[in-house]
């Protein structure tokens, strides 16, 4: 393997390590975009609280919510606020969140018409998809220097 093969090969594990970062963010992204078709169905709460996650550093917080809907006359419960997982910074965010879904409340939730069992409380595309361009640029940049590289004439 040449000069160009290492040169190759080094920027290929970026070029890896930005898609499979992206996946993090564009599965979701995507399942956002399906849902808008989903259906506005009623529900109601059954519990909520904002999730506490120790870090070494710092904590981590989500919306931890459970509720209950009824579809095409059969009973589901869900725990998905949204389809972006995991916790983040921002407590007073997701405490917002929670006060305005105290158990018992009565809101709407999303179904899948295809798989009435998932279900979502959130369908937005919200600020912390942005994060989900940096690997991007990563992924651009090892391409377009793949592509110099193996262009290149020395």
């Amino acid at each position: 393997m040449g000069n160009r093969g290492c040169i190759v090969a080094f920027l290929s594990v970026f070029l890896l390590v930005g898609i499979g970062l992206s996946f993090i963010f564009v599965t979701p992204a995507l399942k956002v975009l399906k849902a808008r078709s989903w259906p506005a169905v009623p529900c109601t709460i059954l519990s909520s609280e904002v999730g506490v996650h120790q870090g070494e550093d710092s904590d981590t917080y989500s919306v931890d919510v459970s509720y209950s809907y009824t579809f095409q006359g059969q009973d589901h419960k869900s725990d998905r606020y949204q389809f972006l997982g995991g916790s983040t910074g921002g407590r007073q965010a997701k405490e917002r969140i929670v006060r305005r879904l105290p158990p018992l409340t009565r809101t709407v939730c999303y179904v899948n018409p295809d798989d009435p069992s998932e279900s979502v409380l959130n369908r937005d595309l919200g600020t912390e998809y942005v994060f989900g361009l940096i690997p991007l640029i990563f992924v651009a940049a090892s391409l377009g220097a793949i592509v110099l590289t193996l262009r290149s004439k020395s």
